[in-house]
């Protein structure tokens, strides 16, 4: 049914919902319309201008269907998306590790002016890990904060090095000093 075939009724209570911050697929399955109807009935009038009231009430009503259905997708799909994740983290393994250092940084309130490739610490020390000297694979080293974020250190390639896991484990937060005493 077209615009132009609307009952009076029908265009006034189409208005009415658009008026309240429904969404048009809302309003058309209530209705009983299609989307586009709504649509066309809506942009023929004047822009209708909601109070922030009814927009925070939208948002709010909007949100919790978001949540809600987000939920019961993850309820429903668990098993798969976890499958999925745990996929992606053992193929991208240093990309996980990368973001995982990011955000410990952010938390900690850490500066950082330029992203940080765990690849390139990796060649530009030579995989030698800088408390002990051994030589570190590729897939077996974590990237150390010589001065932790904890105590202000920053997140850059000049506060980074290679480290055997024993060393940094051991190392934790704390300074190259606190370490030899």
């Amino acid at each position: 049914m077209g615009a132009r075939h609307l009952t009076d009724e029908k265009i006034a209570e189409i208005k009415q919902l658009r008026a309240e911050c429904w969404m048009y697929a809302d309003i058309a399955e209530k209705v009983g319309v299609h989307e586009q109807t709504v649509g066309k009935v809506c942009r023929s009038e004047p822009a209708l201008e909601a109070t922030v009231e009814q927009l925070a009430e939208w948002q709010a009503k909007q949100k919790g269907r978001k949540s809600a259905y987000l939920k019961a997708y993850y309820l429903e799909h668990k098993q798969e998306l976890n499958q999925k994740n745990k996929e992606y983290r053992l193929t991208h393994s240093d990309q996980c590790a990368g973001y995982s250092a990011r955000r410990r940084a952010r938390i900690r309130g850490a500066t950082w002016d330029e992203p940080v490739s765990r690849e390139e610490v990796f060649a530009l020390q030579d995989g030698v890990c800088y408390l002990c000297g051994a030589q570190c694979t590729q897939d077996n080293w974590h990237m150390d904060h010589v001065i932790p974020l904890s105590k202000g250190g920053e997140h850059r390639y000049t506060n980074l090095a290679v480290t055997c896991p024993g060393c940094n484990l051991s190392k934790q937060a704390k300074l190259l000093e606190e370490i030899e005493a």
